[in-house]
């Protein structure tokens, strides 16, 4: 297959794109707005500069009515585009490529001696049934600073209303002390802490005695209740990130009644628009 590139010109240099075979240019430019592309931004060799790689949103299995599945794209596009300023305007592809491309502008004139930046967004479905679809939207890379960064939101969504959903939605209020302590004794196993020994002294930010706190950031999937807690909310980036996985046997007990099923997926995919 032949190699398609495309070149953008503005002002200071050029953005090249390709869509098998990715070409190096000098300078900066404006990022085209093909979805789904790795973008470089500088010269690639032998300077610097950074690499861009965004997909689209997923394509789903279920049969989603359409006013659904726009409502939930919207999200999925909203985490995935997000801007690196979290004041910043409504997120577009566009917008995020151009934001990273003024950065390294800016990086490379006051640094002595700029290194390769880069950043990847994917958004993975995790399950979809008739009651709720969960997607993943993770984001890794180097953008200036002591060291990378790698992040991950998880959604869970009503398959019916295209609303998501929080812990709240799908777990009874008079059971939540019980999650409480399912999630924390699921993580102390994920993180091999002593039933005795205290999360501040393993080294996380949770004082004796404070409650485990329960993130919205989570999914249901086949294996049961995954909860996420990334680099820096509840622990110093040098511990990374912790997935807690509640089991359908512990979850399913503290369900609102009638409110799920046992979530069944396919393998998880990237397919997207």
């Amino acid at each position: 297959m032949v190699s398609k590139s495309f070149s953008f010109q503005l002002g200071r240099g050029v953005v090249c794109l390709a869509f098998a075979l990715l070409a190096g240019c000098s300078g900066f430019g404006r990022p085209s707005p093909i979805e789904g592309r790795q973008v470089n931004i500088g010269t690639c060799s032998p300077t610097p500069c950074v690499k861009v790689d965004l997909g689209g949103t997923p394509l789903f299995n279920a049969q989603l009515a359409p006013e659904v599945e726009t409502k939930i794209q919207r999200e999925i596009t909203a985490a995935l585009y997000a801007s690196l300023d979290i004041e910043s305007a409504t997120p577009s592809r566009d917008g995020l490529l151009q934001e990273v491309d003024a950065r390294y502008r800016e990086y490379s004139e006051i640094s002595d001696a700029p290194i390769d930046w880069s950043l990847t967004r994917r958004a993975v479905v995790l399950a979809e049934t008739s009651e709720v679809v969960s997607v993943e939207v993770f984001s890794e890379g180097y953008l200036g600073g002591a060291h990378g960064f790698s992040d991950r939101i998880l959604m869970t969504f009503d398959a019916q209303t295209g609303s998501r959903l929080s812990v709240g939605d799908i777990v009874d209020e008079s059971s939540r002390g019980m999650l409480v302590r399912v999630i924390e004794a699921e993580f102390r196993r994920a993180r091999k802490v002593e039933r005795g020994q205290s999360l501040q002294d393993a080294g996380f930010f949770i004082l004796p005695g404070q409650e485990m706190p329960i993130s919205d950031n989570f999914a249901i999937t086949s294996d049961g209740l995954q909860v996420q807690y990334n680099p820096y909310e509840i622990a110093p980036y040098s511990m990374g990130a912790t997935r807690v996985l509640v089991p359908w046997e512990a979850l399913e007990p503290l369900l609102k009644s009638g409110r799920l099923s046992m979530a069944k997926s396919d393998t998880p995919h990237t397919m997207s628009r």
